[in-house]
């Protein structure tokens, strides 16, 4: 699907692992890095991330932004904290 998609000109792309949205057990990891190697898609992951953990890794594993939702709302992290992890400030 990822090669489809970028012949039609699609460079970006968010991948939600429903199964995790809001559930904070951590991301899908293992798709995100699999999309990574198998397209030049840039690569936004949803779902999961509970830590700042999560956030360094999914940068290892080539995701080029993340969403994050209930660990901020929760208090787990801060976004000023997770935008430090991310490499953004």
């Amino acid at each position: 699907l990822a090669l489809e998609l970028e012949k039609l000109g699609v460079r970006w792309a968010i991948l939600t692992s429903v199964e995790r949205d809001g559930a904070l057990s951590g991301p899908d990891l293992d798709t995100i890095a699999l999309l990574k190697r198998a397209s030049r898609l840039r690569v936004v992951a949803s779902g999961g991330v509970a830590s700042l953990r999560d956030i360094a890794s999914l940068r290892e594993a080539g995701a080029d932004g993340v969403i994050l939702g209930r660990a901020i709302y929760e208090g787990l992290i801060t976004l000023r904290e997770a935008m430090e992890v991310a490499g953004c400030l």
